[in-house]
């Protein structure tokens, strides 16, 4: 297979989380490559032949035939021959589904093993972390495309393949003896994945935090409801803590967490499907490990730390002065002014200002108001010395900002 067309087709898949090997289709393959571990659990084998038996194998890819498989427990397969191999090797992508599999489904195919509380658990966590496609038409399409460009118009073919569905009695739930060392042992990787995603959002590490989410600890959580999403969601809202408290950690005064956290936990509950909240999920580590490189105080002495945090809560009042932060936080005001600059680089009346500007960019992109509202709204009632140091700050006006604002929308 062309190489460009095999990472394309590998980065198509991916971007479905749908998995992907290359795995020869005349022997033995390790199951955790086809199905992610299903038959390893179910049947207890190491190994087994593609989709557990010999008749299917007879259908599976020829040179140029490309197959949309659906295998006895309800799992969905592409199997895709790649050309020009010293042995036949196939591009498996999946498994996923066309529909939810819940308790009645399982106990279907899985007859009273599904009561065994193990069996049940990682059932219930394997097709629920499983992608799902009600409609997998577009995948028949583009495998349509996919065999013309390695085989040219019309010289490819695809066959659809299904063995008939599992019905408990003839596999048997083998749980291994260490099962409960390899549950201790997820638990432990996870809780110290969450340590290194906190540890990277309180250094303001978006990257870093980011890149967490890679992990299977993260896409596949424990399933305690009797509803997938919603148990996806319920660890979303403990990873939005997790977050709160990481920022925290990283100087990031409780003010602003509570906007952030209130905001994400409005997205978490507002959404309807994993993919969604997976977008929750990479957004929210990017959103606190930014809020930390913005709005951090923990650089600064615990005197400076409270006085940025009180400008921070009354930037709108306009007495927020140097006389009245050193009568309110009992300091001499030469030594405050001296040591807010030694610590910061700017002085207390810059820092003010500008932190006011910021607020003054928020509402003139998020509200209808008057710039004079504004103004008043950033502790500047004079519109006057407001256009002055908007304009000082942005380089235009507040009237031509929000113009440009309105353009660009």
């Amino acid at each position: 297979m062309n190489n460009a067309v095999l990472r394309l087709t590998e980065q198509f898949f991916l971007r479905l989380n749908m998995h992907t090997a290359l795995i020869p289709w005349d022997r033995p393959c390790a199951a955790d490559d086809l199905d992610l571990g299903l038959r390893k659990a179910v049947m207890g084998g190491a190994e087994t032949v593609l989709l557990n038996t010999e008749a299917f194998q007879e259908d599976l890819p020829k040179e140029h035939t490309l197959c949309m498989a659906a295998d006895r427990f309800c799992c969905h397969y592409l199997f895709i021959p790649v050309p020009d191999q010293e042995i036949p090797v196939i591009l498996k992508a999946g498994p996923y589904l066309t529909a939810a599999i819940g308790g009645e489904e399982l106990e279907g195919m899985f007859g009273e093993k599904v009561f065994i509380s193990e069996c049940k658990l990682f059932l219930t966590q394997y097709y629920s972390t499983l992608p799902r496609f009600e409609n997998d038409n577009f995948i028949e399409d583009y495998l349509y495309a996919l065999g013309s460009e390695l085989f040219g118009e019309g010289d490819s073919e695809i066959h659809h393949i299904s063995q008939a569905a599992a019905r408990g009695g003839d596999f048997a739930w083998r749980p291994r003896e260490d099962q409960s060392q390899d549950l201790a042992d997820r638990m432990a990787q996870r809780y110290e994945l969450e340590d290194r995603m906190m540890d990277a959002i309180a250094r303001g590490d978006a990257g870093a935090a980011v890149r967490c989410l890679s992990s299977p600890a993260f896409s596949n959580p424990d399933i305690r409801t009797s509803v997938p999403l919603r148990s996806f969601m319920n660890y979303t809202i403990i990873l939005n803590t997790l977050c709160r408290k990481a920022a925290q950690r990283g100087g990031v005064h409780p003010i602003h967490l509570d906007d952030i956290s209130r905001k994400y936990a409005v997205r978490i509950e507002s959404a309807s499907n994993r993919a969604q909240i997976q977008r929750v999920m990479q957004d929210m580590l990017r959103g606190y490990a930014l809020l930390v490189q913005s709005r951090s105080t923990g650089g600064y002495s615990p005197a400076i730390q409270d006085v940025i945090n009180y400008i921070h809560m009354h930037y709108m009042d306009g007495e927020l002065t140097l006389a009245h932060l050193a009568s309110f936080f009992s300091m001499n005001k030469s030594y405050l002014s001296a040591l807010f600059k030694k610590e910061t680089g700017t002085t207390l009346t810059a820092f003010i200002n500008e932190y006011r500007m910021e607020q003054a960019v928020y509402l003139l992109n998020t509200s209808n108001g008057s710039v004079q509202s504004i103004a008043a709204a950033c502790g500047i009632p004079d519109l006057a010395y407001f256009s002055r140091l908007f304009r000082r700050s942005k380089g235009m006006a507040p009237s031509e900002y929000r113009k440009m604002v309105a353009e660009k929308g």
